[in-house]
């Protein structure tokens, strides 16, 4: 080992322990006690102050007050920790345990809610009412997770069916606008996806659970289709909501877009936000959706008249 390696470990040990004798040191690095000397003597050269004592429990270390200086953040640092606690309490909902460590954290650094550089809206698709019921169920889960209790869910799947489900929570994950649970179903005696808006009840039991290794399986479905559609010029500014430039082929009265998508059903519904100013050009799986979407919506306004 080279002599700035051998030091470098040295720092490395004296920050980790609050004392370590030369002996030790020696042993470790297989060298004598006098190299050893001669690096601690290197180390207070460069500025890291030594403390040496004596006796049985005797040796050499940092003064305590290197050590914080050496552990404690930069403004820059603290800010950005603030800055993450702030959108953590916007995305899950405040909480016990991050509003005190914001406020530690605002204490040390110095600085208030208006010194914030970073802001978030709503972080989901929905509705702020439907969002105070998942800030609810999501504070529950975390609960859940943080102390490995088992709980009973009362769950509508995609059905419209109501099950009764006893569940291990592992996960909880924001995907495409929506809160997903993962956790282990002891009904299907295997992990299960749980959609929180669908979740209707949740109640903590005092039973235990282990966490499992499972296959994690990916939320992403893995099929992708590409998406080609067609709009007049005028729906440029939208469409720079919804798309990236390279997305655009934009014409002298028309602009193609083409993008891929997991989810033929998802992309047709998100089509109506255009009001019908949207031509689906591929593929064809895409066009039939769209355009029952649409039937099915103006059949049931003649219903109504």
């Amino acid at each position: 080992m080279k002599k700035i390696e051998r030091i470098l470990a040295v720092i490395v040990l004296l920050l980790e322990n609050d004392v370590i004798t030369t002996s030790e040191l020696a042993e470790k690095f297989d060298v004598s006690k006098r190299t050893v000397f001669r690096d601690i003597q290197t180390i207070e050269n460069a500025g890291f102050p030594i403390s040496s004592s004596y006796g049985r429990n005797g040796g050499i270390s940092l003064i305590d007050s290197f050590k914080l200086r050496s552990l404690s953040f930069t403004e820059v640092e603290k800010k950005l920790i603030l800055d993450c606690l702030v959108i953590n309490e916007k995305i899950i909902g405040e909480t016990i345990e991050p509003s005190v460590l914001k406020e530690k954290v605002q204490l040390l650094a110095n600085v208030s809610l208006e010194d914030q550089s970073l802001s978030l809206g709503s972080p989901t698709v929905h509705r702020p009412a439907i969002e105070h019921h998942i800030y609810a169920i999501n504070k529950q889960i975390r609960q859940a997770m943080n102390q490995k209790l088992k709980a009973v869910i009362t769950y509508i799947d995609g059905q419209g069916e109501q099950t009764t489900r006893t569940v291990e929570p592992h996960e909880l994950g924001l995907f495409n606008g929506s809160w997903f649970l993962r956790a282990y179903c002891e009904k299907r005696q295997a992990f299960r996806f749980f959609k929180v808006t669908r979740i209707r009840s949740f109640f903590l039991t005092s039973e235990k659970f282990n966490l499992r290794i499972d296959d994690k399986i990916d939320l992403t479905p893995s099929k992708e289709f590409q998406i080609k559609l067609e709009f007049k010029k005028v729906m440029l500014g939208k469409l720079y909501d919804y798309y990236l430039y390279d997305e655009l082929q934009i014409f002298e009265d028309k602009i193609r877009v083409h993008f891929s998508s997991s989810s033929i059903e998802e992309t047709a519904t998100y089509l109506l936000r255009f009001h019908g100013n949207v031509v689906v050009l591929e593929p064809d799986e895409l066009k039939q959706e769209y355009t029952r979407i649409v039937q099915k919506i103006n059949n049931s306004l003649n219903d109504d008249i």
